[in-house]
């Protein structure tokens, strides 16, 4: 939302489609795959190349990797990346052999159902409470897949990662530089002193004058 708002205020017209199955309950989520996710990705990258000459695609996260697929199926003038998950916890890897027998695990101390960094935007508990083992496996999935997709990238690329994220290691824009070998142009940037939620919480001002900067061609 901080992206966005910026954004806005300086021109930008800003889609941010809500993913399937997100943000609502464990039922919901649990219901789709990472295919629903790309496709709508896709379809919202489609819309904004029916109404403007100049369409950029940017996701953070597991974000990033659906705005790669996008990018490869929709021609996009420009990729950003916020800390992409081309990169995953080790941990993670264990999630496609448990989730045939495991598809969730309940926490013991359940989160509260709202989000700290967006106080107005409530969610179901469920979603918000439990670890979500399929999906986490739908996400090394996706993971691998749009690392794949990295050399079809034509366009200008940016990627940034957070010094301090433990999700997404801050390594993480070398590997998109290397696999980005088609790209137009790659531009890194490591921010100093953030975690993973670096443009929600951390620093989004600086985050969003960086992004600014790309988009307008410094």
């Amino acid at each position: 939302r901080p992206l966005a708002d910026r954004l806005l205020r300086e021109g930008w017209a800003f889609s941010a489609p809500r993913l399937p199955g997100h943000g609502s309950k464990r039922a919901d989520f649990l219901s789709t795959t990472r295919r629903d996710w790309l496709r709508r990705s896709v379809d919202a990258l489609l819309e904004l190349r029916s109404r403007f000459p100049l369409v950029y695609a940017c996701g953070h996260s597991m974000g990033g990797l659906l705005a790669t697929m996008a990018a490869a199926r929709v021609p996009a003038d420009g990729l950003v990346l916020l800390a992409p998950g081309f990169l995953l916890p080790e941990r993670i890897k264990a999630a496609p052999f448990l989730a045939p027998f495991v598809p969730y695990v309940r926490r013991g101390n359940p989160v509260p159902a709202w989000d700290e960094a967006e106080p107005r935007r409530t969610y179901h508990e469920e979603y918000r409470s439990d670890d979500m083992v399929r999906q986490a496996a739908q996400l090394l999935r996706l993971s691998r897949e749009a690392l794949r997709e990295l050399p079809s990238i034509r366009c200008r690329v940016l990627v940034v990662g957070a010094e301090k994220d433990r999700s997404v290691p801050a390594r993480v824009v070398n590997l998109v530089k290397a696999r980005a070998r088609g790209a137009a142009s790659v531009e890194t940037e490591v921010m100093e002193g953030v975690g993973h939620l670096f443009h929600f919480v951390d620093d989004p001002d600086r985050a969003a004058a960086r992004v600014l900067r790309f988009l307008e061609g410094d």
